[in-house]
């Protein structure tokens, strides 16, 4: 049965969405102006962390694609989150199903976002995998999409979800921003 809501909480919801998207726009803006860092002696010396260098660069690219909402921005200041997470720490598996099979054995939504997050990196930096490995294509991306959407139903994190939702977009943007950094 459909629930039923209050014009004036649907305004108010709309209303805070709207400063929410403005709010990250703002961010953007002011995270797109800043410097990358400079080259000297033909080295490549970030004057940002690489989770700034990739927020930095992953919010410029989706400025100027056009690609304008908060799903979008959420999922990209997550995904600067771990990149710079991985590069930090080893994987316990670089075999994402076993996230999975973990993740649902021991019902721990954590296992399950590292799974998920795992596909994610596998999809931007290792995508020559997917050629030698015996799967498809779609292999990573509907196993990671999956594992968020788990994760999502366990926690309600709505980062869970955004990601569900825009993993290909966020994944091809993010693949690209490896390109041109």
């Amino acid at each position: 049965m459909a629930e039923i809501i209050a014009l004036s909480d649907f305004q108010k919801s709309k209303k805070e969405r709207r400063i929410v998207l403005t709010d990250l726009l703002k961010d953007a803006v002011v995270i797109a102006k800043k410097s990358y860092g400079e080259i000297s002696n033909e080295i490549f010396q970030p004057s940002q962390s690489i989770e700034n260098l990739f927020k930095i660069k992953i919010n410029s690219m989706l400025l100027e694609s056009g690609q304008i909402n908060a799903e979008l921005f959420n999922c990209g200041s997550y995904i600067a989150r771990i990149i710079n997470q991985f590069q930090k720490e080893v994987p316990e598996s670089y075999y994402a199903v076993d996230y999975f099979v973990r993740g649902v054995n021991d019902d721990n939504p954590l296992v399950l976002q590292k799974g998920a997050d795992l596909c994610f990196i596998i999809c931007v930096f290792f995508e020559q995998r997917k050629k030698w490995r015996k799967m498809g294509e779609d292999y990573y991306p509907n196993l990671g999409k999956q594992l968020y959407y788990m994760f999502y139903d366990k926690t309600k994190k709505t980062i869970g979800l955004h990601m569900r939702y825009n993993f290909k977009t966020i994944a091809e943007i993010t693949r690209d921003c490896v390109k041109n950094l």
